[in-house]
């Protein structure tokens, strides 16, 4: 058996001195690479910043295009009298006194919405909700003989004892087809929570002597959605809280012959 060996003289003059002409031309390729992996690195992170960047802007510009026809509702604070004499049936509503004595009032109480937006809202859905069947129970449980209420059938009808009756089937629901910009609107609210609020506070008055807080009054809920011109939808939620101030009242014989208060619906939104 035979083994051919090859010796090879060691350099010693230095690393670089004994680099050959093939050590340097790997070691140049290798030097290249890395140079082309940074510039490449480089690009690849302008790239992305730059797209980072389009994309801002991008999403600046849809903004700013949603802005030009986006809508905004506004629901201020509505101010009512509540008046009443022995010759009515129940305190009525109205925007003042001297509406009283006009032919003109319907006793509703009212929301003045206004669109302070860019854009047209469209196709307005409104959605009323309150605690009807504890209201009902609370009347019933302070009335006199049906004074107030005669029949209630749940979720479908309720009769007053004014020869009135309301059947509640469409009564928490309005629908609107377009709400303009710069122009308000008169939304009515439920009629059975307008009659009902009177008689709360006619109940209150008998039983703590014209002297009650407001925080006893029934509160209503109601939501707003509505559509911008690109059928974009918006849902938007509020609460109304009756807030009471008496302004005058007497009694004849144990029982109450007249009062005049001051009601404020205030808005509060809760989403």
């Amino acid at each position: 058996m035979e083994f051919e060996v090859t010796i090879k003289d060691t350099c010693t003059k230095g690393f670089w001195s004994c680099l050959e002409t093939t050590d340097w031309i790997a070691l140049i390729s290798v030097l290249i690479a890395m140079i082309a992996g940074i510039a490449a690195w480089k690009s690849a992170s302008a790239s992305k910043e730059a797209s980072k960047i389009a994309e801002k802007q991008l999403k600046i510009t849809n903004e700013q295009r949603l802005d030009s026809i986006r809508p905004h509702l506004f629901i201020k604070n509505e101010k009512y009298v509540l008046r009443y004499n022995k010759k009515m049936y129940i305190g009525l509503f109205s925007n003042s006194i001297e509406d009283l004595h006009s032919n003109e009032v319907d006793g509703n109480l009212y929301l003045s919405i206004n669109n302070i937006g860019e854009g047209h809202a469209k196709n307005i859905q409104i959605k009323w909700d309150f605690d009807f069947s504890s209201c009902i129970n609370f009347i019933k449980e302070h009335q006199k003989e049906n004074q107030f209420i005669v029949n209630y059938e749940e979720g479908s009808r309720i009769d007053f004892n004014e020869s009135s009756s309301v059947y509640l089937e469409k009564e928490f629901e309005n629908s609107e087809p377009i709400f303009i910009t710069d122009k308000d609107y008169n939304i009515r609210l439920p009629y059975s929570y307008t009659r009902i609020l009177s008689i709360y506070i006619h109940v209150l008055n008998a039983k703590h002597d014209f002297n009650f807080t407001s925080k006893s009054l029934p509160k209503l809920n109601f939501s707003i959605t509505y559509k911008d011109v690109l059928k974009n939808p918006t849902i938007k939620e509020f609460t109304i809280t009756p807030q009471i101030t008496q302004k005058g009242s007497s009694t004849e014989d144990g029982e109450i012959s007249k009062y005049e208060l001051e009601v404020l619906l205030q808005i509060d939104e809760i989403s």
